[in-house]
């Protein structure tokens, strides 16, 4: 039998029983011997009416949109100048894609100069370009589109179809100096 301070380990050769000594010391004080009928800060929200609230407000806080300036609205505006410069037909619905870049930044750690190298790979990658039409799907293919652009320590991909003077003419064309 081994005595750990609080409990008492009895082991045999089919079994163990493990005994709390002074249970009650460790447990802890209510008042007058009864629960509080208050959940603790940590505990979830029990009534029906407290989940729907708890729920509405995580969802809020998970799809609220960054503001106009930010680097997650400029890179939308962008990727959407790439797809609507390589197919002016396309109608791209960028409602949701500040947020999804958003979480590219904070949560998946890439950095806003990351994002846009990856955007003009895609875009002028002759395979990504039809492939690549939302912030979503930028986001999910993002580290097989950085490996493919990286190289990755191979032969560089043939794929490409655009220069890098493109690029830049796609930057001046989403803040609207568009020389052609």
């Amino acid at each position: 039998m081994k005595t750990i301070g609080f409990s008492t380990i009895k082991t045999t050769k089919k079994y163990s029983i493990i005994t709390i000594c002074n249970y009650e010391k460790y447990q802890a004080q209510e008042i007058g011997g009864r629960p509080s009928k208050r959940p603790t800060p940590d505990q979830h929200p029990t009534t029906t009416k407290e989940l729907k609230n708890y729920k509405k407000d995580l969802k809020t806080l998970s799809s609220s949109q960054p503001d106009e300036g930010s680097d997650a609205y400029k890179l939308t505006e962008y990727l959407k100048a790439w797809i609507l410069k390589n197919n002016p037909r396309a109608r791209p619905k960028p409602k949701s894609w500040p947020a999804e870049i958003d979480k590219m930044i904070r949560i998946d750690g890439r950095t806003p100069e990351e994002i846009r190298r990856v955007i003009d790979f895609s875009q002028m990658d002759d395979f990504w370009w039809p492939n690549i039409l939302s912030a979503g799907k930028l986001r999910k293919q993002f580290d097989q589109l950085f490996s493919k652009m990286q190289g990755n320590g191979r032969r560089p991909s043939t794929g490409c179809r655009r220069t890098r003077d493109d690029s830049q003419a796609i930057a001046d064309w989403a803040k609207g100096e568009d020389h052609e």
